[in-house]
């Protein structure tokens, strides 16, 4: 993919995923609401990378064996069933690996406890990280979100 050049964002350098990866195309899974799926590809966009998404979790089930290195999964996926696909993801032999990250890319801001209770619930179930994205993004500003959302997500690849 490109990377992304407009007034708001010239040619943006943020951290890229494919050092995190092998010297193949990496495929990311990005299970989320459609405007979520384009805010994080978005971030995304400039890596060397293929985007797999799905809205729904038989949708996105069917790209648990599609070699995967990173599985993005969002906290309002599929009308809140994110734990159950990282459940899901976890016990699919192909995927038991893969890291998962969970993310509030878009939404209404929470109460702390709230995320909070989200990352302990990912962490315990196997995920391995969660990014309250939307919040970062209002505390430090877009492109700073953007370049600490790369680099844990690289540090998930790596881990």
């Amino acid at each position: 993919m490109s990377r992304v050049s407009d007034s708001k964002h010239p040619k943006r350098q943020f951290p890229t995923l494919r050092k995190a990866h092998s010297r193949r195309r990496g495929t990311i899974l990005i299970a989320d609401m459609a405007d979520a799926i384009a805010a994080l590809a978005h971030a995304l966009d400039g890596d060397d990378v293929r985007f797999v998404t799905g809205t729904t979790v038989s949708a996105a089930r069917k790209h648990l064996n599609d070699n995967l290195k990173l599985i993005l999964c969002g906290v309002n996926f599929d009308n809140g069933r994110m734990f159950e696909f990282l459940k899901l993801a976890k016990a699919t032999p192909a995927t038991a690996a893969v890291p998962f990250v969970c993310v509030r890319a878009i939404g209404i801001l929470a109460k702390p406890l709230v995320p909070h209770g989200i990352e302990v619930a990912a962490r315990e179930l196997g995920a391995a990280a969660y990014v309250d994205h939307l919040h970062t993004q209002n505390t430090i500003g877009e492109a700073r979100a953007v370049k600490s959302l790369r680099q844990i997500l690289i540090a998930a690849c790596r881990s």
